[in-house]
Order: structure tokens, then C-alpha cells, then sequence
């Protein structure tokens, strides 16, 4: 699964005496106006300008390859950018170093001594029937939305109610808990006071405790702090979108 939003389509066909784009951006440099009139079987266009296009494409093994088009046209009108495999021999002036094999479903075109190659699957969609491969991928179209976005938009974002942190933050422990230790604490040391001080009880003392001991129920064990009965103290928020983002 690939994330993408730049890459585009690119056509190679046979029959197309120059290369074309519909897109300003493929542009080294601003085109300057021409008055080419292109031609194709839905008529002419009149509106066209040229200049040196480049267009990044990954050949068949995944290597990144510029492809530079000087007097390539663009026209708005055109349907999607056009790669002509004479043009770009052309250009290239390396006789026939450039060149591309026509297949019944696909289109492969090789260069620089047969050393890179990019095969274009054929696309019969609107009776197109020729070559289709694409630019490299990117998310630079994303980044710019999500700039945009936020200089329109306030971002949400609230401070934190609880803290991970807890190597470098002092644990918190709240006033009921701090009153239950210190409660429990107390009664330890008193018992324990009674003890030392008493010494080792008697015969008569220890029927004594026993009779009292029946008479009476034995004492509530404490709740400590890691007692897992006892619930963690909820968190308070400024409002309920605060809560809600929480």
C-alpha cells in the first residue's frame, strides 16, 4: 500500500510528433507562448505555449530516471501528458541509443545502451490503446493541503490530565490517601507501644482477651494504597470538549 498524491500519468505514443503536457508545473523553466497549433483527432488547438519539461519516472528496477523534454507544448486542452518516443530519441541525440518495442499489452522503452528500461502496461480505456506509466510518487500535494488547513483552521489541542512520566515526576497521591497511611501508621505504633510496654500478659489476662475476643468482631482489615479495590481519582477537565479530546 502506497500513500500518494503528486504522481500523474504519462502516455507514450508512437503517433505523437512531440511530447505534450497539460500541466505548467512539469516546467524547468515558464513556457513562452507558440504559435504551434496542435492537432489531434478531436480537432486543433490554438492555445499552446513551449518550453523544457521534466518529468521524474522510476524504471523497471526502481531507479529514478529525469526525463528532459526541451520544445515539448503545453495546451490545456490536451487530456493527460503525452510522451513521444521519437522526441525524446531526438533530444537525446544519440541516434538510436533511445527507442521502444510495441507489444500487444504494453509498451517497453529502453536506452542508453539497453541498460534502463520502463515497461507501460497498454490502457484501452476510452480506446486510448497505448502505454501508461507514472511518476515517482510523493505527498508534497498532501503537505501543502495540511499548511493550508491549518492556517484556516484553529487546531484543537488541550493540555494533558495525566502524566506519564514517572521516572523523572514525583508519584501523586491525593489527601485520602496521605490521612488512610497515616491513620494505619498510627495504630501500628500504639499497638505496638501497648506491647512493649505490658510486657508478656498473665493467665488471668490472656482468658481475659479470649472472653473478649468472642464478645467482640474482629477489626476491619485497612485499605492500603495499592489495594486494587480502591478507585483511581478521575480526572477533572476545563469543559466537556476538553473532556471529549481526552
Amino acid at each position: 500500500m502506497e500513500f500518494d498524491t503528486d504522481s500523474y500519468e504519462i502516455l507514450i505514443d508512437n503517433c505523437c510528433s512531440h511530447s505534450l503536457t497539460n500541466s505548467k508545473e512539469d516546467f524547468i523553466e515558464p513556457p513562452v507562448k507558440a504559435k504551434v497549433r496542435v492537432r489531434g483527432y478531436n480537432g486543433h488547438t490554438n492555445s499552446t505555449m513551449v518550453g523544457t519539461v521534466k518529468w521524474r519516472v522510476k524504471d523497471d528496477n526502481g531507479k529514478i530516471h529525469s526525463i528532459i523534454l526541451p520544445n515539448t507544448y503545453y495546451s490545456p486542452s490536451v487530456e493527460t501528458r503525452l510522451l513521444s518516443p521519437q522526441h525524446w530519441a531526438q533530444v537525446r541525440g544519440r541516434k538510436r541509443d533511445t527507442y521502444c518495442i510495441t507489444y500487444y499489452d504494453a509498451i517497453i522503452t529502453r536506452w542508453n545502451r539497453d541498460k534502463y528500461q520502463i515497461t507501460a502496461p497498454s490502457d484501452d480505456r476510452k480506446h486510448r490503446n497505448v502505454g501508461v506509466m507514472r511518476s515517482i510518487l510523493g505527498i508534497k500535494n498532501y503537505l501543502t493541503s495540511c499548511q493550508d488547513f491549518e492556517e484556516i483552521n484553529e487546531t484543537l489541542a488541550f493540555p494533558a490530565t495525566i502524566n506519564m512520566d514517572k521516572e523523572t515526576e514525583p508519584a501523586v497521591v491525593s489527601d485520602d490517601e496521605i490521612s488512610i497511611k497515616d491513620q494505619v501508621s498510627d495504630e501500628t505504633n500504639v499497638q505496638e507501644q501497648v506491647i512493649v510496654n505490658q510486657g508478656p500478659p498473665s493467665s488471668d489476662q490472656i482468658e481475659k482477651q479470649e472472653g473478649e475476643g468472642q464478645m467482640r468482631e474482629e477489626p476491619k482489615e485497612a485499605i492500603f494504597e495499592d489495594d486494587p479495590k480502591v478507585d483511581e481519582e478521575e480526572p477533572v477537565y476545563a469543559d466537556d470538549k476538553q473532556e471529549y479530546m481526552h
